[in-house]
């Protein structure tokens, strides 16, 4: 008994920190990749978005969540894994012409790095629509609805990357 009481003291107390009043409707973005594949929120709706968002400088910085994370996805049932989508986004809002050529390469380079497709935010309309930190790291967890479930810049400590996995299962459970 004390043990049922525990685990929905647990869901309200998260429940009220991940749906909280303060929540706000994802903005609509077009991003593309150093190939030029372009991908916007619209074409995700139906995904749970993880959604980094870093500069080159800052990509290392929160190796731990991403592995974290990776471990996660890989023990999760396959149904979870199939509404998730990793949105690996660099600033690159700083190139200009004629060294954009440089930056899509470098983007490709690091896109078979990490296993991801890393898309570019050329104008830095998504770093300023989702009021992330310009030059640090930035995570953002969307939901299948496009809300912005939670948001976080700077070094993710390891106490935070479990209420990170608590959230997920929150949204990924919501939304069957």
């Amino acid at each position: 008994m004390t043990k049922i009481i525990s685990i929905i003291i647990f869901g309200l107390l998260l429940t009220n920190f991940v749906f909280s009043e303060d929540q706000i409707k994802a903005s609509d973005f077009k991003l593309s990749s150093g190939d030029h594949k372009t991908i916007t929120l619209s074409e995700l709706k139906t995904k749970l978005i993880l959604c980094f968002y870093e500069t080159k400088d800052t990509s290392d910085k929160n190796k731990d969540l991403k592995k974290e994370l990776q471990d996660y996805y890989n023990g999760m049932d396959n149904s979870y894994q199939k509404t998730i989508f990793v949105l690996a986004v660099a600033d690159c809002s700083q190139a200009f012409w004629p060294f954009t050529s440089i930056w899509e390469g470098a983007l490709i380079d690091r896109t078979k790095q990490i296993g991801f497709t890393l898309y570019g935010d050329w104008n830095g309309k998504m770093r300023e629509d989702y009021h992330f930190i310009k030059d640090e790291a930035n995570f953002a967890i969307i939901d299948t609805k496009g809300i912005v479930r939670y948001k976080i810049s700077g070094k993710v400590k390891p106490d935070e990357i479990i209420n990170i996995k608590n959230i997920i299962i929150a949204l990924l459970k919501e939304s069957e």
